[in-house]
């Protein structure tokens, strides 16, 4: 396995994997739970976990298998090229990059030869964000990250269950968007289609749901954040260029107007009218939820 990711990486550490050999007989230990995206189909593979699982079975290109933590023999016998994506799953941090959930990440059952198209989005866009260092940014590589141990995590409980799916955003996707407005990448222009692969959802279906759940579209919304955030940053010591600047805005002319468009009020005039003593800082979401209210 060749590893992905650099040691700054924050998000769940992946590798990749390619092999000719036509038998391959090994013994290994899996001390996290790991997930294998298989990029090519054909091996044949026959696997005995802790000496009592035994499953058999080929491999289909595009498709997912889990393994959980235990020792495994394995057998695979094919002639062609073996790829995969190899995704381990520290469970400490799994809970850093879903904390105060109810999250069970034992994943102790294997799972061979699932398909999920919108995992493997997520997961080929990791891969990418990893092989080009990053270009959306951490907070983007951690978001996507917990969005996989989400999507992973809600299938097992729906599967245990027999509930289905829904088209609305679940409350760790909402808490994870809320996380990237937050940190202004969607207010620096991060496409609909990257956003939409935190909700494990096609950008239509996310467009309904995003709508369904925050009353507006992301663009909406984030011109909404980005005004309430500048109503907050006002009261402070910066200049209302570096306001701008900060949020977004082209220059300090683009943000007068949208402000006055939005607020009735100039940037300087709202600034005089906050340093009463009864202001106080605005939190953009609490606003937001209040408008949703």
């Amino acid at each position: 396995m060749v590893p992905l990711t650099s040691a700054t990486w924050t998000g769940l550490p992946l590798f990749a994997c390619r092999d000719k050999r036509r038998v391959i007989d090994w013994r290994i230990e899996v001390p996290e739970p790991t997930l294998v995206l298989w990029l090519n189909s054909g091996t044949v593979l026959d696997i005995r976990r802790n000496s009592r699982q035994l499953w058999s079975f080929r491999t289909r290109a595009n498709h997912f298998d889990l393994y959980a933590p235990g020792a495994y023999e394995a057998v695979l016998a094919d002639d062609s090229a073996r790829d995969a994506l190899i995704l381990t799953l520290p469970r400490n941090l799994m809970s850093a990059l879903l904390p105060d959930t109810d999250r069970d990440f034992a994943f102790e059952h294997c799972r061979f030869q699932f398909a999920d198209l919108a995992l493997k989005k997520m997961l080929l866009a990791l891969a990418d964000q990893a092989s080009q260092g990053e270009p959306l940014g951490p907070l983007f590589t951690q978001s996507l990250s917990a969005a996989i141990v989400d999507r992973l995590t809600s299938n097992v409980r729906r599967e245990s269950s027999g509930r289905t799916g829904t088209a609305s955003l679940s409350a760790v996707t909402r808490r994870l968007l809320l996380s990237l407005f937050e940190g202004q990448i969607v207010g620096t222009g991060l496409r609909v289609d990257k956003i939409a692969l935190i909700s494990g959802m096609g950008t239509a279906d996310f467009l309904r749901a995003f709508r369904s759940t925050f009353g507006m579209t992301p663009l909406q919304f984030s011109l909404e954040y980005r005004i309430l955030r500048a109503k907050s940053m006002l009261s402070d010591d910066k200049s209302l260029t570096e306001v701008a600047l900060e949020l977004g805005f082209a220059s300090h002319a683009h943000f007068s107007a949208t402000f006055r468009a939005r607020t009735g009020h100039t940037p300087s005039g709202y600034r005089r009218q906050s340093d009463s003593p009864l202001s106080t800082k605005v939190d953009p979401f609490l606003e937001i939820d209040k408008k949703r209210a």
